[in-house]
């Protein structure tokens, strides 16, 4: 690769050079379109990993949150058609959590959301359609910065540099495409419409995942792009297909996956000569559809069961919601346990009027629906104080016997009340969540 050149994406890669059309498969010539479609909405979607489930008597338990989650991307492996049709459906279909404070103990994570988006190419960014931050409030109240203020994009470790998109190749980027192939259009534009119709989501566990997708996002490299054979990059050295999937999988930790901090991005001593290979880490960022979660465990000294409080977004954290690219939806979650349920119903009263500034110049706004309400039973270690020495244990099951050990000794019997707000911006009033998404 000559000295000028800059890296191109995987993707981009594969598809300068012509794919098989898999016609002796018949998962392409008999099986309809959209049956196919429907096995890889299935295949790529997150499930519960029934081998590692979460103690109850854990910081991360939670009615969502009962198994690690894991993802298995592997049928990107299968060819180059697949992983030209599929490539950004992981990214788009699963949700993306960052645990801000007492998060799992499994895995291997980014130090925050900022090191984790850096980690992939704009391309990847754009698909991301739903993330969810669990938020300590002394966390929280801290974010009274746009998002792109946060912090510089760290540097790359060297096996990203294959499928990283630096500023100077983002034009290339918008001129190149895979190349035709019969019948491969139609593949996740139908994968997409499948998303959005009731059957397709109706006995799923993870409908709340298939519906982030959205009815008019097509996972190809086709859409916007439209390019000519001139304007396809001339191929790159290529370690494989397997290369780039693990650097795929690396990027994505699923809706499940824990995110400590942030830590503040090391920066470096001098100048470089070498440019960050993404520019900013929130090139090509979408974030349209956002949770921000408030654990029992997160209010201000829960401990000492002081008074429920929290600022309202236009005094602190305001600013950093509305400055998400592209934000349509923000849910609102606030948990409290029963002894403080009318202070809990007091904030979320003050909540439906909170207006939040976009950076665009709308605003979020309550959706004019009632709040949800939904209560569900945690450990009697949560109650206050909190027996830490029991909750900060690792949050996997370390056996069947010893959690119902822990069962018999710390009943299951804490009532934590649950309200979740819907805001939508306001351009978007009066039409339907499953439009808005």
């Amino acid at each position: 690769m000559a000295s000028n050149d800059v890296p191109i994406p995987l993707s981009v890669q594969l598809a300068a050079v012509p794919a098989h059309e898999q016609l002796q498969s018949p998962l392409f010539t008999i099986l309809f379109p959209e049956l196919r479609n429907l096995i890889f909405l299935h295949v790529l979607t997150e499930y519960d990993d029934k081998s590692k489930p979460y103690s109850k008597h854990s910081w991360c338990y939670r009615p969502d949150f009962k198994y690690a989650g894991v993802i298995s991307p592997q049928l990107l492996l299968t060819c180059r058609r697949v992983y030209l049709e599929t490539h950004l459906a992981p990214i788009a279909l699963n949700e993306h959590v960052f645990w801000q404070h007492r998060h799992p103990h499994h895995g291997k994570f980014p130090q925050n959301y900022v090191s984790y988006f850096a980690q992939m190419t704009p391309e990847q960014r754009g698909a991301v359609k739903r993330v969810r931050f669990f938020a300590q409030m002394f966390w929280l109240e801290r974010q009274n910065q746009p998002l792109e203020h946060v912090n510089q994009a760290p540097r790359l470790p060297r096996q990203w540099r294959l499928v990283a998109t630096p500023i100077a190749s983002q034009a290339a980027l918008g001129q190149a495409t895979a190349v035709p192939l019969s019948g491969a259009q139609a593949t996740l534009q139908h994968l997409t419409a499948q998303i959005a119709a009731p059957q397709a989501t109706m006995s799923s566990p993870h409908a709340h995942l298939v519906q982030a997708a959205g009815p008019s996002q097509s996972f190809t490299a086709a859409g916007p792009l439209t390019p000519s054979a001139a304007q396809v990059p001339a191929p790159q050295p290529i370690r494989g297909v397997r290369d780039g999937f693990r650097a795929a999988r690396a990027a994505l930790q699923g809706r499940r996956r824990s995110f400590p901090g942030p830590q503040p991005v090391p920066q470096s001593a001098g100048p470089t000569t070498e440019p960050l290979p993404q520019g900013r880490w929130t090139d090509g960022l979408v974030l349209p559809h956002a949770i921000l979660t408030i654990r029992h465990s997160d209010w201000w000294f829960w401990e000492e069961c002081k008074p429920l409080r929290i600022h309202d977004p236009e005094q602190s954290w305001g600013r950093w919601i509305g400055s998400f690219p592209g934000i349509r939806v923000l849910e609102v979650e606030l948990e409290s346990i029963d002894a403080k349920k009318a202070e809990l119903d007091e904030i979320v009263k003050r909540a439906l009027k909170w207006k939040i500034p976009l950076k665009d110049g709308g605003q979020l706004v309550h959706d004019g629906t009632p709040p949800v309400q939904s209560m569900w039973l945690g450990t009697s270690t949560m109650e206050p104080p909190g027996l830490a020495q029991v909750l900060n244990r690792k949050t996997i099951q370390q056996s069947p016997e010893d959690e119902e050990q822990l069962d018999k000794k710390h009943l299951i019997n804490l009532k934590l009340h649950i309200r979740k707000i819907t805001f939508v911006k306001r351009a978007e009033l009066g039409v339907t969540m499953e439009q808005v998404l």
